[in-house]
């Protein structure tokens, strides 16, 4: 059985999903989890030499992690950058090279020597090749689990859906201000489109 070491620094939600995913797929699946780099590393270390691969999401100091322990154990590393660890959006303040400039070098450091970076999207990948064109990066964007969600056989009905954790500092990065703002506009055209904004607080 293939044994995947997950580096995380919170298992989050989507983070939970990827495990599930990977335990019913069947492999062997170590979770190595802490706040900070150096516990990750530490606890990495101790765990390491079991895996086959190395897997992380963002990078940061998972990416980063799951990068060295690749190469101390002579063992594939796969980093997932999801967007706040290469990207640069100046009029929204976006990005780890704006908010903490001072750990770009780590994350140019992961993009360059990964065995394999995923990027969710086509622009998260040209943020990573602008950030480091050494890296070896594969598009794959997000999924759905198709046996929970099915096209509706009832007639479509004229709705916007806009999906993103709701947070203060998401109402501008997620876009729900800007739809929020044209829907006036929208409603001109389509006059019966409803707009549905989903998410946790």
């Amino acid at each position: 059985m293939i044994s995947i070491t997950f580096i995380t620094d919170l298992l989050s939600s989507f983070k939970f999903r990827d495990y599930s995913i990977l335990k019913n797929l069947n492999f062997n699946v170590n979770v190595v989890e802490a706040q900070s780099f150096i516990k990750l590393l530490m606890k990495g270390l101790s765990k390491g030499f079991i895996a086959d691969l190395f897997y992380a999401w963002f990078a940061t100091s998972p990416g980063l992690t799951a990068t060295i322990l690749g190469k101390v154990y002579r063992k594939p590393s796969i980093v997932v950058a999801g967007g706040f660890d290469v990207c640069k959006q100046e009029d929204i303040k976006y990005g780890l090279r704006l908010n903490n400039p001072e750990k770009v070098k780590y994350v140019k450091y992961t993009l360059r020597n990964a065995s394999r970076v995923i990027a969710v999207s086509n622009h998260v990948a040209d943020m990573i090749n602008e950030l480091e064109p050494n890296s070896k990066v594969e598009v794959i964007y997000n999924g759905i689990d198709t046996a929970k969600f099915t096209p509706s056989q009832t007639p479509k009905k004229n709705i916007i859906v806009s999906v993103g954790a709701i947070s203060k500092s998401n109402l501008l990065k997620k876009g729900f201000i800007t739809i929020v703002k044209a829907m006036p506009a929208v409603m001109k055209h389509y006059k019966e489109i409803k707009l549905l904004i989903v998410g946790e607080k």
